[in-house]
């Protein structure tokens, strides 16, 4: 019978340069799958953040034409193309239920006749319609 004589220090220090030489490889590559995850994430929550920012601009800008239309008698050009150019701008970000809404208040600037019927409607769709619908999507950023 053969006997194997086994040195157990050899083994122990063995598996100690084998696992100290591993560990460094093993810890970098952990921390850059990491590194990798948070920086995308970082870069998704930025998008998310300049869309937002981007989405209420646009509202903003439209509130303000509109505004300009609400206390004005006379439209210049610049303004009805100013609010046409707000419209188009944020009719994706609009729930469809009230594009008729906005559609009609636009018609109802760019026809240019504001008799006091047309004028009554406007101010309707706006304090109705228009207004919490912007207020509802700038609330749900």
């Amino acid at each position: 019978m053969i006997f194997i004589k086994f040195d157990l220090t050899f083994t122990i220090t063995a598996t100690i340069a084998f696992v100290s030489l591993v560990s460094p490889i093993i810890t970098a590559l952990i921390n850059n799958y990491h590194s990798r995850n948070m920086k995308r994430l970082e870069i998704e929550q930025e998008n998310i953040r300049n869309n937002i920012l981007h989405k209420r601009d646009l509202l903003e800008n439209y509130l303000t034409a509109t505004a300009a239309f609400s206390y004005e008698e006379q439209h210049t050009p610049e303004q009805i193309k100013e609010l046409l150019n707000s419209y188009y701008l944020i009719l994706p970000y609009i729930p469809g239920k009230y594009h008729t809404y906005f559609s009609e208040y636009s018609e109802l600037i760019v026809d240019g006749v504001m008799d006091e019927s047309n004028f009554k409607r406007a101010r309707y769709l706006i304090g109705n319609y228009i207004i919490p619908c912007i207020k509802t999507e700038i609330e749900k950023m």
